[in-house]
């Protein structure tokens, strides 16, 4: 499995011996998005880390605009299965960018991992993630905060 980290140098070094200083200050200025970069690490650790987390980071790509945006989510973890409830349903804008573009970043403290989400709007399932949520969050704190229960999403760390 492959965890990403996310690298961005805003200051590349002016000391590079090949490139002038204007050729360095504009392509410090032209640093318009981040950069990803992977490394193997284990999946089962990012698993076991999830155990102890009330809330985990997703970031997905945006549909429209490419760029990485990140949103603190609800989840529920079931072994190496996680299921995500968005909070506006299928009007959630990360749920929108996850059905165009499904590979994600799952952040867990410390850890990341990239994953394929599979989003579902199929009501039967949507209801059982709903379940879930109730559950592990109480389902007072669900109706509470969520407004929509026609979209779900599940993944699964490999």
């Amino acid at each position: 499995m492959k965890f990403s980290i996310r690298v961005h140098d805003a200051n590349p070094p002016l000391d590079s011996p090949q490139k002038d200083h204007e050729t360095l200050m504009a392509e410090r200025a032209s640093i318009i998005a981040p950069v990803w970069v992977l490394i193997d690490m284990n999946s089962e650790g990012f698993v076991k880390a999830l155990a102890k987390e009330y809330e985990i980071k997703v970031t997905a790509v945006g549909r429209k605009s490419g760029k990485p945006h990140t949103n603190r989510i609800w989840f529920v973890q079931e072994q190496n299965k996680i299921y995500l409830l968005p909070v506006s349903g299928s009007k959630s804008q990360w749920f929108k960018n996850l059905q165009a573009k499904p590979r994600i970043i799952l952040t867990s403290g410390k850890n990341k991992i990239e994953v394929e989400a599979r989003p579902h709007t199929d009501k039967k399932f949507v209801e059982t993630v709903k379940k879930k949520f109730e559950e592990k969050y109480g389902k007072g704190e669900v109706k509470k905060y969520y407004s929509e229960f026609d979209a779900a999403v599940d993944l699964t760390i490999s």
